[in-house]
């Protein structure tokens, strides 16, 4: 995959006709579904200066490490505890 980033805002048609407003500062990501028709629009970008090329770096996806027991007792000890209820008086007739 390839990412661009638009430096001059332009519009471009595509190879299908259909003409899109890229603004300055867009990041454009062309994967292998698009690369016909957006990557020559980007190829032809790059070649007028107009956009260049930038790597992006997909983050890893981690679990969160399990709580160990010792942790989970301090959390509940320090959990806030709901104040008691007030009583209110009998109104007598």
């Amino acid at each position: 995959m390839k990412s661009y980033k638009i430096i001059v805002p332009k519009p471009a048609e595509d190879a299908e006709g259909k003409v899109n407003f890229y603004e300055e500062g867009t990041i454009i990501a062309i994967t292998d579904d698009k690369k016909d028709s957006e990557a020559a629009v980007m190829e032809r970008f790059l070649d007028n200066g107009w956009a260049i090329e930038v790597k992006t770096v997909e983050p890893e996806v981690t679990k969160p490490a399990p709580k160990a027991k010792a942790e989970k007792e301090t959390d509940n000890l320090n959990a806030k505890k709901p104040s008691p209820r007030k009583k209110t008086a009998k109104k007598t007739l």
